[in-house]
């Protein structure tokens, strides 16, 4: 059922390329209400027990979708009372105070398109924020650093741009809104809309009429981020996975321009779902081409080849792990005889003839016989990391 990636050392799912017959069946879980049906033709459908349609969603190993991030908590002493709930898609709280959220999925580039909606009472805030920068001595996202919409009240709204509050009571919407987000990083441009409409005439897929800017210093590894001040319910979200807002919304299927996620409404045109299919494919596909870690055991001897690598190193971190030998860094840039102690106080030291690390070689590195309890003393256990940077 699943197989090593050549290229990416990634366990991936293997496509079954042989035929059915007889008691055999293929669950492809297309029919979103009935994920029983048996799509080989045979008719050999199961039978689904309590399993509702909403339960059904795109998110899978293959193809990840962005969710909230319960890891990600600010200072705030009321964010320890925020109730994760429904895949990390929708928020609560058990107690009354001001709640922070972030996302799994940062964003470094591109245009993204991501969608809300409210309960509770009317103090919500939605937009980007460095989640290192959304502290405690303001509300919510009302940070130097963060911006945001924000929805305080009936009637009452404006934006936070870098802790500059703004009026605009254009900015209201009510419980069970479905809320459009859409984020430029290259622009730094950020829409909010609410049931299809974007405020302030506002059009992504032009560039037109944004919100609020986010100034180039705070663009890249921002995150999708939202404040709620609650004392039960809080918001729930749609990156892609669930346009039926877990069952509250009858879903509407709509997909983004590389025909992922599902959506109430459309995302702006080049505007795309929070998911790994929509990530650049990385410059490095297989990680261990370029970093190794590799375990040996000393032997006391002057010339030991450390093999296993996969590469040549250009920067080799050891450490004894039997012992309390210190840690030892080499680089191919300093050269070999250069070493530095991370543990330590020390200065770079110079190391002459076969003491520790010598030679960076095809596979790995030759360490010596001296300072044997920080490298090679027999019998005893080191760890080694490994990297690989393009020579000088």
């Amino acid at each position: 059922f699943g197989e090593v990636h050549e290229d990416t050392g990634q366990w991936v799912p293997k496509k079954y390329e042989g035929t059915y017959a007889g008691q055999s069946a293929f669950l492809n879980y297309s029919d979103s209400s009935d994920f029983g049906t048996d799509s080989s033709g045979l008719g050999n459908d199961f039978t689904v027990t309590s399993i509702p349609a909403h339960q059904h969603k795109l998110d899978s190993p293959s193809n990840n979708f962005c969710t909230l991030n319960p890891m990600y908590r600010c200072s705030s002493s009321t964010d320890g009372d925020r109730v994760f709930k429904e895949g990390n898609l929708r928020a609560t709280a058990s107690a009354t105070g001001w709640k922070n959220l972030a996302t799994t999925q940062g964003i470094e580039s591109g245009k993204w398109y991501w969608e809300v909606t409210c309960q509770g009472s009317y103090n919500w805030q939605l937009g980007i924020a460095k989640t290192s920068r959304i502290t405690s001595s303001n509300i919510g996202l009302e940070e130097t650093g963060t911006y945001c919409v924000y929805c305080s009240g009936a009637g009452t709204g404006g934006t936070f741009v870098n802790s500059t509050n703004t009026s605009n009571n254009n900015y209201i919407w009510a419980e069970n809104d479905v809320i459009m987000c859409a984020y430029d990083d290259a622009t730094g441009k950020f829409w909010l809309g609410k049931n299809g409409t974007w405020f302030t005439s506002g059009n992504p897929a032009t560039g037109a009429n944004a919100d609020f800017t986010v100034v180039a210093a705070d663009r890249g590894d921002v995150y999708p981020s939202f404040a709620y001040y609650a004392s039960t319910d809080g918001m729930r979200f749609n990156f892609g996975a669930d346009s039926s807002f877990q069952a509250t919304k009858t879903a509407q299927g709509n997909q983004d321009g590389n025909d992922k996620g599902d959506f109430f409404y459309t995302p702006p045109s080049g505007f795309l779902a929070l998911c790994t299919d929509n990530l650049p494919e990385p410059s490095i596909l297989l990680p261990t081409d370029h970093f190794n870690a590799v375990l040996y055991t000393g032997d006391g001897t002057t010339n030991h080849a450390i093999t296993g690598v996969g590469f040549q190193p250009d920067l080799v971190w050891y450490k004894q792990r039997s012992g309390t030998g210190h840690h030892n860094v080499y680089d191919s840039v300093r050269g070999v005889q250069k070493v530095i102690y991370p543990n330590l106080a020390s200065a770079e030291a110079t190391s002459t003839g076969t003491q520790d690390l010598y030679a960076f070689g095809a596979d790995g590195f030759t360490v010596g016989s001296n300072f044997q309890t920080i490298c090679n003393s027999s019998g005893e256990t080191f760890a080694s990391w490994n990297w690989k940077a393009g020579g000088t």
